[in-house]
Parts: structure tokens; C-alpha cells; sequence
């Protein structure tokens, strides 16, 4: 009977070779030598290597969040909200007075004065996005304690965001450059007047780093020269003006002239309702821009959209959620380039 016991144990493969004592199932003499051989191993009891990561691990409350870029665009152009979803494209009606003089005698009606409406257009490119989330994805994340659909929602905001500020900065373009539609940025609109290099220091160089805390503050009030050029004067040094450069020359603006006053300090003295506005994008010009941001009452540069978000429901499929979410978008509105002074070669 105990050998028919040990063929069953043969025949579901329970057999090991013991090296300590020698002893082999196979040839085992009785049932209770093999019970014994079989008991010297526990399967259940291996080496001990402690104890499981997971009772030695802490898993933080705190969530550290991707860090993007700043999106500058809104710091310098105000909002503007032209139409609605379904508009299309935004027409600025523009005003240009035009007329003669001649000698005055009481029979005669030369001279004429008369005016020019032209209509501007600018499109609107309207762009969507969409999350999606699964009942399963969904589960796994909660069990975490990770609230997945509220993170996607915010991804499409986010993402939203940086695309507004792009085509602020850019309009509508391809990689290479190449408008799409006249949607056009601050940084690219074709009516602005064409951007020039800044002087040279006393060392000999354009960069900010090489030149002296009154170089730098030269840089800007030839900038403020070109300005008065462009406005006929219209313009006036109490004017609310904008400063928008790189994050990066920032240090630059706090070098100290001789009488112990920083760059920003000195220009602020002057122009007293100067802001400083900095956004990576200038580094694409590798210079600055001092922008009038309003003259005779009008505002020079805007920040056109027809809607910023528009959530266009939540939809249920078998096993998942789809949610679908677009904006519009008319780029910079620049209604009055001539307030507008690009500079470059402040860096490398």
C-alpha cells in the first residue's frame, strides 16, 4: 500500500534528490522514509530578504507638476473677444483722411478733402483637442487615489493655453514658417515695421552681457527714438509702454550705472509707466520689443479670439468616456504698428 502511495507521488512529480541524506523517492525504502525526505523542504519558507518593498516605501501626497514654459502673451496684449464660435473672419475698419489746399478766392471751389475706409481682415483658426478615459483606466487610477479625469481636464486646459499664446506670438504657421491663413503674431505680423540691430558698446559688442548698465539703458531710449519717428511724436513719455524680452537678459537690466542705479531703475525714472514683460519667445528675435500700448486713445496691439473654451459634452462608448473641447483664435490683433519698435542683437 505504501509503495502505491509513493507511485501516485512519482506519477504527479513530487520527487527531489536529497544531497544530505541521500535519499531519492525513487528509491525510497519505505513510505515514512519518504514523508521524511519530503518535509525537509518547505516551499512555503524561502530565503528572507526582509521585507517587502511596499512596507518600506512612502508615497507622498505632494504632486510635482511638469513646469512649462511662461506664457507671456497675456502680460503684454490685452484680451479682445471678436464674434462668436461661428465667426470666421475678423474685418478692422481703418480710416484714412486724405485732401488738398489751394489759394482762396470767393469764386472758386478747388481743394477737396476726403476720407478711405479700407476693411482688414484677419481669419480665425479654430482648433480643438480631446481626452478620452476608460472604465478600467479610470478604476485603476481611483485605487491610487489619482484623480485621472480631473488631470486630463487640466492637460486640456494647459494645452489650450500654450496654443493661444503661440499664435499671439506667431499666428497661424507651419513649422517652416509659412502662414496658413492671416492669422498673423506680434512677433511675424507682416505690417510691422522691419526690425533693427542695437549699437554697439564700448567694447565693441551688441550683447547685453559685454555692455555697461548705460549702454543697456541707451539701447532702450534709442528704441524710444525710433518710436517718437514712427508716431510723428504722437507719443508721449508718460505713455503706459510695454518692455518684452527674454527671461534671460533680465539680469542684465539690474547692472549698476555709476550713481548706484540699476538699468530697469534708470528707464522706469524716465518712462515712469514702463512694464517689463518677459517671454521666452524673444529669443527667436534674440532682441527686444517696446511696445505703445496706447495712443490717442486707441489701443495698439490686442489679443483676438472669438471663444477660449468651449466644452462640447461628454460622450459615453462601451467601455469609455470621449470629451471634446476647441477654442478660436485671430492671433495679435496689431492695429497700430507704428507702436511697435522691434530690436535685435541684445543676445547670441
Amino acid at each position: 500500500m505504501q509503495n502505491n502511495k509513493l507511485q501516485k507521488y512519482m506519477e504527479s512529480g513530487i520527487f527531489s534528490w536529497d544531497e544530505s541524506t541521500g535519499m531519492n523517492p525513487i528509491t525510497a525504502n519505505s513510505f515514512k522514509e519518504f514523508k521524511q525526505m519530503a518535509m525537509d523542504v518547505d516551499p512555503f519558507n524561502p530565503t528572507s530578504n526582509g521585507v517587502p518593498s511596499q512596507f518600506t516605501t512612502l508615497y507622498v501626497n505632494d504632486v510635482v507638476e511638469q513646469v512649462l514654459p511662461k506664457y507671456g502673451f497675456t502680460e503684454i496684449a490685452n484680451p479682445a473677444q471678436q464674434g462668436t464660435w461661428t465667426t470666421e473672419q475678423i474685418r478692422f475698419r481703418v480710416v484714412a483722411y486724405s485732401g488738398s489746399i489751394q489759394p482762396y478766392t470767393d469764386f472758386s471751389n478747388t481743394g477737396k478733402a476726403g476720407i478711405n475706409y479700407t476693411w482688414v481682415p484677419r481669419d480665425v483658426y479654430r482648433f480643438q483637442t480631446n481626452i478620452q478615459y476608460g472604465d478600467l483606466e479610470t478604476a485603476v487610477m481611483d485605487s491610487a487615489k489619482l484623480d485621472l479625469v480631473g488631470d486630463k481636464r487640466r492637460s486640456i486646459s494647459t494645452i489650450i493655453g500654450a496654443s493661444f499664446n503661440r499664435f499671439g506670438f506667431y499666428g497661424n504657421i507651419t513649422p517652416a514658417g509659412v502662414f496658413l491663413s492671416k492669422t498673423y503674431g506680434l512677433l511675424n505680423d507682416p505690417n510691422l515695421p522691419a526690425a533693427t540691430p542695437v549699437a554697439n558698446g564700448a567694447g565693441g559688442s551688441p550683447l547685453w552681457v559685454n555692455k555697461t548698465a548705460e549702454e543697456i539703458n541707451n539701447d532702450v531710449v534709442s528704441a524710444m527714438s525710433t518710436m517718437f519717428n514712427q508716431t510723428g511724436n504722437k507719443n508721449k513719455t508718460t505713455d503706459n509702454y510695454v518692455l518684452a524680452l527674454d527671461g534671460s537678459m533680465a539680469a542684465y537690466l539690474q547692472k549698476v550705472n555709476q550713481f548706484g542705479l540699476t538699468a530697469e531703475e534708470n528707464l522706469k525714472k524716465t518712462y515712469p509707466n514702463l512694464r517689463v514683460v518677459y517671454a521666452p519667445e524673444y529669443q527667436t528675435i534674440l532682441g527686444f520689443q517696446l511696445i505703445c500700448e496706447n495712443l490717442q486713445g486707441q489701443k495698439a496691439i490686442e489679443d483676438l479670439f472669438t471663444y477660449k473654451y468651449r466644452s462640447h459634452g461628454v460622450v459615453r462608448f462601451a467601455s469609455y468616456f470621449d470629451e471634446k473641447v476647441s477654442a478660436g483664435s485671430a492671433g495679435c490683433g496689431v492695429k497700430m504698428p507704428l507702436c511697435v519698435v522691434t530690436k535685435t542683437g541684445i543676445q547670441s
